[in-house]
């Protein structure tokens, strides 16, 4: 008996305590880790890259997924065939509201990002290009501002890192498909 009270009060502390923190915005992300074989792609970037979140992100990602990043200064007429050529520009973040509350201001809003890129095989013909487009949900509260603010900085993470999986599936669709 008094080990089931003992364990009603435990799982009623627990589920408090959960309630508790997703009220108040804290989630567990996990971060994604590609499940396909990368290994075969070889990618070679062509425009300098600025040094944002975004590029950090991208050659973590491929680098623990195997994708061999070849160095931009080696000439076109020494890559293999199956090397494939990656134009990159810079991501693009915007914020829209969603719906306002009575006093006018925001309460929520979807911050999309915008990854426009071009993939080109060795003797210069388009085989993708487009923008990858990724959109997010926030609640915004006007009473906490700091609290918006590394929100906002998680769901922009969040989006990079889907953005950056889903340019090294098409790479590596690309690639599977040369080979």
């Amino acid at each position: 008996m008094n080990y089931r009270i003992k364990s009603s009060i435990l799982s009623l502390c627990m589920g408090i305590a959960i309630c508790f923190l997703s009220g108040c915005g804290f989630h567990l992300n996990s971060r994604q880790i590609p499940c396909e074989d990368f290994s075969s792609t070889q990618i070679q970037l062509q425009k300098e890259l600025a040094y944002g979140n975004f590029y950090r992100a991208f050659y973590a990602l491929s680098k623990e997924s195997g994708v061999v990043i070849v160095p931009r200064h080696v000439n076109h007429a020494t890559l293999s065939s199956d090397t494939l050529l990656l134009w990159l520009s810079e991501p693009n973040f915007n914020e829209r509201p969603l719906s306002y509350s009575s006093d006018g201001q925001a309460n929520y809003i979807m911050v999309e990002l915008t990854l426009p890129y071009e993939i080109r095989d060795t003797k210069d013909h388009v085989l993708s290009n487009g923008p990858i487009r990724l959109a997010r949900p926030m609640s915004i509260s006007p009473n906490a501002l700091l609290n918006n603010d590394s929100q906002r900085v998680l769901i922009k993470e969040a989006l990079i890192e889907k953005a950056c999986m889903q340019l090294l599936q098409r790479l590596n669709a690309h690639a599977s498909a040369s080979s």
